[in-house]
């Protein structure tokens, strides 16, 4: 995606400017280093010279010491997709001085690899940068060789308006969620409505014995899980029952071939294998959110594989005729039948039929995610 060394030498101002114009067309230079003193035996501020809650920077400003002559005072102008920073300033020997930024990936933790490829593709803050210094001529004549600087964030930093903004966005939400699962009186809507926790169409539930029970009445139209996205919509008001939508008839015609979660889900587990599911990395990157976004969504499935792996392992669970179902020897494609009906896929996905389970477990879910969004921002958004 990026250029090689002697093509981004060859650019001129004016095509910078004419690349950071056309920002609108996607992220724009990603990561996007913090605004903070950078460096330590020469150090630099950056700061943003554009950009908003709204609009993410286009360019920003670099100063520093100069020892042997004026500061160093120069505006930066993001090439849009490359995640370079590149600049001029005029100097009387023979050309100017080009200054090109490149910036280092995100400070998030990647160790586990499990989610590294969509941390690299979001849009990321980072603390970190490498500054390409290329002499003008008369100065390169003179045997003065070109500089090359890396440099991290020294102190307190502070992330893009807009990128700060984004991850509000979401937490607000997040927020949303997780007190539509606290609330109580949402559990005795479902209890008195016979809804199921996050399947309507679950024929069976089981406690925390292991053993499976029957529904009884007839299968609702919506779950549980479904009553509190209606509700998270409607501000924690009580929704209507028109208003309540099958997450299944919502997502039905809206996932594209071979998608790995369903839409709108950055992460999903597997209810059956206990895997965390990403989204693909290139439509994470089309999305344009911000790398802490990525990470807290990953986070929020780790609790649920967590609670996956206690309940699937042993992989059994006893039917209401007494039989020992053991889904080691069960193909999750085909499923078991109990009396003739369908029984559910695992022990973890059979729990979470209880709404008072499925709201336990998504409210510690959200609860951890919520928390890494927050420390993120008390850190990069003062």
């Amino acid at each position: 995606m990026g250029m090689t060394g002697a093509m981004r030498a060859g650019l001129s101002v004016a095509v910078i400017l004419w690349a950071g114009a056309a920002l609108a067309e996607g992220c724009g230079c990603n990561p996007l280093p913090s605004e903070g003193v950078y460096g330590t035996s020469e150090p630099l501020t950056l700061s943003y010279v554009d950009g908003d809650a709204a609009a993410c920077p286009t360019q920003m400003r670099i100063q520093a010491k100069r020892f042997d002559g004026p500061d160093v005072d120069v505006i930066l102008h993001c090439s849009a997709g490359t995640g370079y920073w590149s600049g001029a300033e005029p100097s009387p020997f023979g050309g100017p001085f080009l200054y090109e930024l490149t910036a280092a990936p995100p400070p998030l933790d990647m160790s586990s690899g499990e989610y590294t490829a969509q941390l690299e593709a979001s849009f990321a803050m980072t603390e970190g940068f490498t500054l390409e210094i290329t002499l003008p001529p008369a100065m390169s004549t003179m045997g003065k060789p070109n500089r090359k600087l890396p440099m991290e964030l020294q102190g307190q930093g502070r992330a893009a308006a807009c990128m700060c903004a984004k991850v509000r966005e979401e937490l607000d939400f997040l927020e949303s969620r997780l007190a539509s699962y606290e609330d109580k009186a949402l559990i005795a809507q479902a209890r008195a409505e016979g809804l199921r926790g996050s399947g309507p169409g679950e024929n069976f539930w089981m406690d925390d014995n292991r053993r499976l029970h029957a529904f009884g009445g007839d299968k609702p139209r919506y779950s549980y899980d479904d009553l509190t996205l209606a509700s998270t919509a409607t501000g924690g008001a009580p929704p209507a029952p028109e208003e309540i939508v099958p997450q299944g008839e919502l997502n039905a015609g809206d996932r594209s071939a071979g998608a790995r979660t369903q839409p709108g889900a950055y992460a999903q587990v597997d209810p059956v294998s206990c895997k965390i599911k990403m989204m693909e990395p290139a439509d994470v990157a089309k999305s344009c959110q911000p790398a802490i976004i990525i990470k807290g969504a990953f986070t929020h499935e780790a609790t649920h594989r967590e609670s996956c792996r206690r309940w699937n392992k042993p992989p059994t669970y006893t039917a209401p005729d007494g039989r020992i179902i053991n889904w080691d020897n069960v193909d999750p494609f085909v499923g078991v039948l109990v009396d003739g009906i369908s029984a559910p896929r695992s022990s973890f996905y059979a729990w979470l039929q209880v709404p008072e389970n499925q709201a336990a477990e998504e409210a510690a879910a959200y609860g951890r995610e919520v928390g890494v969004l927050q420390d993120w921002l008390a850190a990069n958004c003062p």
